[in-house]
């Protein structure tokens, strides 16, 4: 074999080993990339684990810690929260939709029977109105309506606190001078003794959580009452202020469901003359009532009785009558009459009984909520 030709084989032979070396070196890598993913993806599960493991195995430390936040929070935001009397302090997370601050405001209700104030979050004021004005029977569509109409009308009321420069001791009363309203020691007993109706409301009051009916991108006057005549009433025919939201519409179901739908309320002539404070030369031993004028819904509009000149709506509250839709009957010889009413409260806004035999029919609460108040979003 010559000289070249062996340097050549030599040659060959050396590629050849020198390529194997190669792959071997390069199938090594690959088999430690493998093992070192696996590895990787074994740590990850391992700490997945112990994370889970020390979230949830360690109940109290949780509970603590969660405390700490929560009392951080409520320092970090004293400035920003809501502040009805310097009693109050701020409760619960910032909301970045919130519409009265970036805090939960605190909602001061003065407690007429025991004579103090109550500090509570808005949420739990909510709760605490709807238990006070809606039986427990009442269909869950109807109390999400109530819930919403609540929440609208504390936020405005909040809203409208926020831009005086008049400080007030107190946001609102428990009374129907604002909205009626259940203390917490009262919703404590409440949930004791009606477990399940309480559960329903709680869950109401989640489902509608900050939400808020508007009309042109403001909160509206979100009036209601209990029970309607068969409609409800424009806002100018009771207050002389006309709102489109507030419109008269249709209410055909609180007749057949309402205990409240029909009153009767008797008076002598001399407690009617009493009560309506007519002057000496009108108390005559009679009564006649004339220049009768009704609104659309068929309410009083107004009226005269022995020649003095009433509204319905001053009629009604002198009065205490159920409903401005009213009929009456006069027995002269017993001088005495006797009102029938149709309807409960002063018609504007929500039905309540109404808004229920609608949820009945399997209407939503957006719905109730769009029937009774013309024109308005739910936000």
């Amino acid at each position: 074999m010559n000289t070249n030709l062996k340097a050549l084989l030599i040659a060959l032979v050396s590629v050849v080993v020198f390529m194997g070396l190669l792959i071997t070196n390069d199938l090594k890598k690959k088999n430690d990339h493998n093992k070192l993913k696996a590895y990787a993806q074994e740590q990850s599960d391992t700490f997945a684990l112990t994370e889970l493991y020390t979230r949830y195995s360690n109940n109290d430390e949780i509970e603590q810690q969660h405390e700490r936040i929560i009392e951080q929070e409520q320092n970090d935001t004293d400035e920003l929260a809501y502040q009805p009397s310097n009693e109050s302090q701020p409760l619960g997370n910032e909301r970045e939709e919130q519409l009265v601050s970036q805090a939960e405001p605190v909602i001061t209700v003065f407690l007429s029977q025991e004579h103090t104030t109550e500090h509570v979050p808005i949420e739990q004021y909510v709760l605490g109105v709807a238990l006070a004005e809606l039986p427990g029977s009442f269909e869950y569509e109807a109390i999400k309506a109530q819930m919403l109409a609540i929440r609208t009308y504390i936020i405005r009321r909040v809203n409208n606190e926020l831009k005086s420069d008049e400080p007030t001791p107190y946001t609102v009363t428990d009374t129907t001078a604002d909205q009626v309203y259940m203390s917490l020691e009262k919703v404590k007993a409440y949930e004791a003794d009606y477990p399940e109706q309480y559960a329903k409301f709680v869950k109401a009051l989640q489902e509608t959580e900050g939400q808020f009916i508007s009309y042109n991108d403001e909160p509206i006057d979100a009036l209601f009452f209990s029970t309607s005549n068969g409609f409800t009433e424009n806002a100018d025919a009771v207050w002389g202020q006309d709102l489109p939201y507030l419109q008269s519409v249709a209410s055909p179901w609180d007749e057949d469901l309402s205990p409240n739908y029909e009153s009767e309320t008797s008076y002598s002539f001399n407690e009617l003359y009493e009560r309506l404070n007519l002057k000496e030369s009108r108390r005559n031993g009679k009564v006649k009532v004339s220049d009768i004028t009704r609104t659309e819904s068929g309410r009083i509009e107004s009226l005269h009785i022995n020649g003095a000149s009433f509204t319905g709506k001053e009629l009604r509250e002198k009065l205490a009558l159920s409903s401005t839709d009213m009929t009456w009957t006069i027995d002269q010889k017993q001088e005495n009459i006797t009102f029938i009413c149709h309807g409960y409260g002063h018609g504007v806004g929500l039905s309540q009984w109404g808004a229920n035999g609608m949820a009945k029919q399997g209407y939503l609460a957006e719905e109730i909520i769009k029937h009774y108040y013309t024109g308005v979003y739910i936000e």
